[in-house]
């Protein structure tokens, strides 16, 4: 894609690159943009973080400018320079909200000339640079990357010779990279990062803990964290070897606890935990160390988190499963001070509920700020999807007053199109925790996850929830379910259905009080086939059992399939009393399954009579 348009740009001095580059065109600078671009790569010297992108440009692959040779630079050095020059230029413009027009991008194909003329003599100071001046100013240049990947994979030696601090500014901008490319969904960059990009970062980590770049001094706290932030960003984005990837992210971890010193920033913290929860490392040998570090600071008071601070933190030890009350008691006293924006909130209330963790004057902090009309409009569909996901199901924060705010902002016509088909799903759990039964936002939700092509799109796994969702907040619609369940036993859902959600999806149905003949029959199929009975926990299958039997299943394969699962001896032995109960009310009373209720009851007398004898022992 190549992004062209009518700007002109803007500014009042002129830079001439051309005097140290030797190429003879000019670029208009911003007024006093060169101090402040002028951005330091120093250890321990920390940059505000980036702006989103959102005017990324890709190389033009089909025609580039032509430079006589004689009038193009040769040296690493030059070509850095040609690049931090037009690199710095590109940032201010972007950062001004400015699209690369016609003349910037001849400006960028120029360059790419420079860097490619004298292509063997690539070094890694000349790719880390390179690299990081397109990210910076959003022109992912895909051929020259790949050509320069190329380069660098013919020498085996050549990963090694990175500067710690190129190591760290090249995953962080590929990572960067990446996440946009997937995002704005360029085919021909999803598939440089796929493959050629992938194995250059690959072989970069390798390269990193094989020849001990990570051990090197210049590789302080900021350049691990920044690494393993950018890491993150790209496994999130596509599929990295995963050895090599726990590999890194282990090394860089241990060299962390060695080289935190007292001057450690917060923003070390963030990104650090935040890259490891990214690339789903959550190996607590390796993370608690780095938690425990983090306490002692807040202890000591040597460290002050922002609101945004103290957000990254909470989800990234969410989403890592790491849960230390302490810890989280002195972050959430903190956040008890801040304002948080809708961002912060969704994501406080996703690391607190992934963990268990429940504070009750921070939910009511989170609580007061979400009930701001003003502060609702800001969220977007994701964020508000999963904070009644996580706020109202998983902490299950009753407020009904703020639940019914909140449900009524979901269901306004222009925002309820916009919300993905998961975020949908979650909503619907969350207001079912809450016994959300507001008949004026539950049936314009249910229409927008009837329309046919939203039932087309819902994930295979969610079907169960979204059933029992509404049917436990006694959505009255029968043709809603009956819409549900013709979209569930579609022959490419049954076959890949996981145990757990035919479970949920039949107690949904017993809920609602009635199921259509076909769909029951074929639901019923799925939970019978092959050796799929043992598989199912036995609090699961007796749920099924009763279930089927409630909405009055009359297929005698599936109920002999049922009958000789509950007589295996194994299985019978692992029946609590509330299991066997549930059994026993299911089966149907034929004469061909007399057997299995004459032993069902059996074992409840059994059952019952073992407990009252262990009642008494403990009296």
């Amino acid at each position: 894609m190549r992004v062209a348009c009518n700007h002109k740009l803007d500014g009042g001095c002129l830079a001439t690159i051309g005097k140290r580059a030797r190429v003879s065109r000019q670029i208009r600078t911003p007024p006093s943009s060169s101090a402040k671009e002028n951005i330091s790569l120093k250890p321990g010297k920390h940059r505000a973080p980036a702006r989103r992108p959102s005017l990324i440009a890709y190389s033009n692959q089909d025609a580039l400018t032509t430079i006589p040779r004689q009038h193009r630079v040769t040296s690493d050095d030059e070509i850095v320079e040609l690049y931090k020059d037009i690199g710095q230029m590109a940032q201010s413009r972007r950062s001004q909200g400015l699209p690369i027009d016609s003349e910037e991008m001849s400006m960028w194909e120029e360059c790419r000339l420079c860097a490619m003329d004298d292509i063997d003599a690539t070094t890694p100071f000349r790719i880390s640079n390179i690299v990081y001046r397109c990210r910076k100013g959003q022109y992912y240049d895909i051929e020259l990357f790949d050509a320069l990947f190329r380069k660098a994979r013919t020498d085996p030696e050549f990963m090694g010779k990175f500067h710690p601090i190129g190591v760290s500014m090249s995953i962080q901008s590929m990572g960067t990279m990446a996440k946009y490319a997937r995002m704005d969904g360029n085919r021909r960059a999803l598939r440089f990062f796929e493959t050629s990009g992938a194995d250059f970062v690959v072989d970069l980590m390798r390269a990193s803990v094989e020849d001990g770049l990570l051990k090197k001094r210049d590789f302080g706290t900021k350049e691990l964290s920044n690494a393993l932030h950018g890491l993150g960003l790209y496994v999130k984005a596509m599929p990295l070897d995963k050895a090599v990837v726990h590999s890194f992210v282990q090394a860089a971890c241990s060299e962390f606890l060695v080289k935190g010193g007292t001057d450690i920033h917060p923003l070390d913290f963030n990104s650090l935990l935040l890259g490891c929860a990214k690339c789903k490392f959550a190996e607590r040998d390796s993370i608690e160390p780095i938690a425990a570090m983090l306490e002692r600071r807040l202890k000591k008071g040597s460290i002050t988190l922002t609101a945004r601070d103290l957000s990254i933190l909470i989800w990234s030890l969410g989403k890592l499963k790491y849960s230390n009350v302490r810890l989280m008691n002195k972050l959430s006293k903190m956040a008890l001070k801040q304002k948080f924006g809708p961002r912060g909130i969704a994501m406080i209330s996703y690391g607190c509920a992934a963990i268990g963790y429940k504070n009750p004057p921070l939910l009511l902090v989170l609580a007061k700020q979400l009930s701001d009309p003003n502060e609702l409009k800001k969220f977007n569909e994701q964020e508000l999807a999963s904070t009644v996901y996580s706020l109202f199901g998983l902490l299950r924060y009753s407020n009904p007053q703020l639940v019914s705010a909140v449900g009524s902002e979901i269901v306004k016509e222009k925002r309820l199109k916009k919300f993905s088909e998961q975020g949908l799903c979650t909503i619907v759990y969350g207001l079912r925790v809450a016994r959300f039964k507001d008949i004026d936002v539950l049936k314009p939700l249910a229409n927008e996850v009837k329309q046919p092509h939203r039932l087309e799109k819902l994930q295979t796994a969610t079907m169960g929830n979204l059933v029992l969702g509404f049917a436990m907040v006694d959505y009255p619609d029968a043709l809603f379910f009956d819409a549900l369940g013709e979209e569930a036993i579609k022959p490419h859902r049954l076959a890949e259905y996981p145990k757990e959600t035919l479970a949920t999806m039949l107690f949904g149905f017993k809920w609602v009080g009635r199921c259509k003949k076909e769909v029951l029959a074929a639901l019923a199929c799925g939970v019978a086939r092959g050796d799929r009975l043992r598989e199912f926990t036995s609090p699961a299958l007796a749920g099924v059992v009763d279930s089927l039997g409630f909405l009055g299943l009359e297929d005698e394969h599936v109920w002999d399939a049922m009958q000789a699962e509950v007589l295996r001896e194994e299985r019978l032995l692992e029946f609590s009393q509330d299991c066997l109960m549930k059994l026993w009310k299911g089966i149907p009373r034929k004469d061909r399954y007399q057997k299995v209720v004459h032993v069902l009851e059996e074992q409840i007398s059994n059952t019952e009579f073992s407990e009252k004898k262990k009642k008494k022992r403990k009296k």
